[in-house]
């Protein structure tokens, strides 16, 4: 329209001509064109068409299903929906509008669900008034525990606790006998052990003893054997200690006076020597 205003043409053609194109324009979920599914062929248009289409239209159908669930998809996840299992005889809040920023979403009364057809359910209030309402304006009623019902669940999870800490109050006792049954027979093992280390100490001292008397005994023999060695060799000695005297006695050079040395002098230096040091 803005463009056959801009030039000047006749707004009542140039609409039947977008419409006309519009109806004759295959459609992308149906793939035909709407007038051709409206009088089931095709309209004369500037475009030579020769194309003999078939008058069973499952093909269609089937794909305009595909794209209406395609559709269906797509808005769930973005709407973050799911199902719900409410049933005929549910206690259920109803969504109400609302009147200023004080006012609840849902209507605090509780309304009884009486009938339930796809996405589309009946309720009623306690004044007998039904009203047909969409399943996402509903939400399932809980109501609350009373006090005298909470005081006993309160009561049985304390007999509970009772219960266990006498369980566990049981079980300490039997882990701490079985602690002492352990304890003595650990003692009575140390005990035995200690018996046991005195007699190998014991054994081990007489062994020790009976060393030192054999090793005492073996130096006594050695001992008595070098003294007889000894005896003997002193009685071959007297005789050759007068010939090794002699030997000895040649053996020893004579000492002479030796010669006095060479007397030493004082070096004199030249003057011009002076401021030289000598060295030795």
């Amino acid at each position: 329209m803005r463009i056959a205003n801009a030039e000047k043409k006749n707004l009542s053609t140039e609409i039947q001509t977008y419409l006309k194109m519009y109806r004759s324009t295959p459609h992308c979920t149906t793939g035909v064109s709407p007038a051709e599914l409206l009088f089931n062929r095709t309209l004369r248009t500037k475009l030579p068409d020769i194309q003999i289409r078939s008058h069973d239209d499952t093909e269609v159908r089937d794909r305009d299903s595909q794209r209406k669930e395609k559709g269906k998809l797509y808005a769930d996840t973005r709407r973050n929906a799911t199902t719900n299992d409410l049933k005929a005889g549910d206690s259920v809040l109803v969504k109400q509008n609302r009147g200023n920023k004080l006012s609840t979403t849902f209507n605090p009364k509780p309304f009884t669900l009486l009938e339930k057809h796809g996405n589309s359910v009946v309720v009623q209030n306690d004044d007998g008034d039904t009203y047909k309402r969409n399943v996402t304006h509903i939400k399932r009623f809980i109501e609350r525990k009373s006090s005298e019902n909470v005081n006993s669940e309160n009561q049985n999870v304390n007999n509970e606790n009772q219960n266990v800490n006498s369980e566990n109050q049981n079980v300490n006792q039997n882990v701490n006998s079985e602690n002492q049954n352990v304890n003595n027979e650990n003692q009575n093992v140390n005990s035995e052990n200690q018996n046991v280390n005195q007699n190998v100490n014991s054994e081990n001292q007489n062994v020790y003893s009976e060393n030192q008397n054999v090793y005492s005994e073996i130096q006594n023999q050695n001992i008595s054997s070098e003294n007889q060695n000894v005896l003997k060799g002193n009685q071959n000695g007297g005789i050759n200690d007068k010939a090794q005297s002699n030997k000895l006695m040649k053996s020893v050079p004579s000492l002479e006076p030796s010669k006095p040395s060479r007397p030493t002098r004082d070096r004199k230096l030249p003057s011009r020597y002076k401021d030289f040091v000598l060295s030795n």
